[in-house]
């Protein structure tokens, strides 16, 4: 293929050529940091729309991690969390990953499949979204590098991170002024309604992987004057009933899923729409959603084929902000190896200069969102972190396993003279 040099720039929605997104212009100047160039071959483009496996594979992790996230907060929290977000941060670090770590990311994130067969899904679903005409959508994707001389992107994920996910990539002394860059980058990819993702950076921290998506769509049908009910009460989880707003409407989309019923009106063009699910009586959200057992299928398959039924609904205008960090839950889904410091595997991203026996391992990773619904439409903006710092290769001890399953010898011993003062054998139970 025809050899390029790419000069990487953030922020214009103009195509720079190649088979991935756009890569973006940013506005204001950066302090501290510059953007990398590189001579690379550019990737085939992707035919034909998304696989069903990989749909399919979307959907069970999205709703698995919804599960896990509602299991780390109580009944009265409010969460809102992006699984595509996640998927797409994660799906840049996963062309870095090798071995046991690959393996693990790909079981867990993908159902199986591997990076190679997600990339152009997650390619054609970022374009998707943006090539909408009646609602706006914008994918951003970062990757920020320390500018310490310690190590050198590999050229392959920077090709690969390049043309299936648009992203920017930049070079850092990791200062305050970079703490700047990449917070002005979050406010600028979601129109200032996430105004920073990062509170400070750590001196360990060596990588970030930043994806961020935000998304404004109106109403297909507007709300009439006397479908607005002002001064309505909700019943709260914890027993209080506030005042809100409530717009009245009929909608001709219904599903029953599990215990609940649910409905989906639509947005300008008929291809978003807002969908809600009411538990039934006594259930609560989060009971409802473990009910559905994990089952991504089942959910997708009921918001894709809803019965044409006449239904009158209330939906209360509200806005909602939300953090979380999301290491521990996607540990507790199977993924422990990415986040562990001596065994995660990213020598794909980038080779060590002075320390060759030194690794990458996801430290952190932070979501947050926000959400606005009022008669007008909806606005939502979401940005995800994944800080990535390097660790010496050490070798991690074999773990020891004693079982107590046949006979054994016991005691109680002097713990300062180490003398036994009980000592026996157990050989029947």
């Amino acid at each position: 293929m025809k050899k390029r040099k790419i000069i990487f720039a953030l922020f214009s929605l103009t195509m720079l050529g190649g088979c991935g997104p756009a890569a973006k212009s940013y506005s204001p100047p950066l302090l501290s940091s510059h953007i990398i160039s590189t001579d690379a071959e550019t990737l085939p483009a992707p035919e034909g729309a998304i696989e069903d496996s990989a749909v399919d594979a979307m959907s069970d992790f999205s709703l698995k991690l919804f599960t896990d996230t509602l299991n780390k907060y109580s009944d009265q929290d409010n969460i809102l969390i992006s699984p595509t977000s996640t998927l797409l941060a994660l799906g840049m670090a996963q062309n870095g990953a090798v071995g046991d770590t690959l393996d693990q990311m790909e079981i867990v994130l993908n159902g199986g499949l591997s990076i190679e067969e997600m990339n152009p899904a997650y390619y054609d679903l970022s374009n998707r979204l943006e090539s909408s005409e009646d609602v706006k959508w914008n994918i951003a994707n970062s990757i920020w590098y320390k500018d310490d001389g310690n190590f050198t992107p590999k050229s392959e994920f920077i090709l690969k991170a390049r043309d299936w996910y648009g992203a920017g990539l930049f070079s850092s002394p990791f200062d305050d002024n970079t703490l700047t860059d990449i917070n002005n980058w979050a406010s600028n990819e979601t129109s200032g309604m996430i105004p920073k993702i990062l509170s400070n950076i750590p001196t360990d921290a060596s990588v970030y992987l930043i994806n961020a998506i935000a998304f404004e769509g109106e109403w297909d049908l507007e709300y009439g004057d006397s479908e607005i009910l002002e001064n309505y009460h909700f019943s709260n989880a914890d027993g209080s009933n506030p005042t809100v707003t409530m717009l009245k409407s009929g909608e001709i989309n219904y599903f029953h899923l599990g215990e609940g019923i649910g409905f989906l009106r639509p947005y300008k063009g008929n291809q978003y729409s807002f969908f809600a699910i009411l538990p039934d009586e006594g259930i609560s959200t989060a009971d409802y959603i473990l009910g559905l057992n994990n089952d991504g299928a089942a959910l997708s398959n009921a918001l894709r084929n809803p019965s044409h039924q006449q239904v009158e609904v209330l939906i209360p205008e509200f806005s909602v902000d939300f953090e979380t960090e999301m290491s521990n839950t996607l540990t507790d889904m199977g993924m422990d190896l990415p986040f562990n410091k001596y065994r995660a595997d990213f020598s794909n991203m980038a080779d060590f200069n002075n320390t060759p026996d030194t690794l990458f391992y996801i430290s952190n990773m932070i979501q947050k969102t926000h959400l606005e619904l009022d008669r007008k439409g909806t606005r939502a903006v979401v940005v995800t972190s994944e800080e990535m710092d390097c660790m010496p290769v050490s070798i991690e001890p074999d773990p020891i396993f004693i079982y107590l399953d046949r006979p054994f010898v016991y005691g109680i011993v002097d713990n300062e003279t180490g003398l036994p003062i009980f000592i026996g054998c157990m050989n029947n139970m």
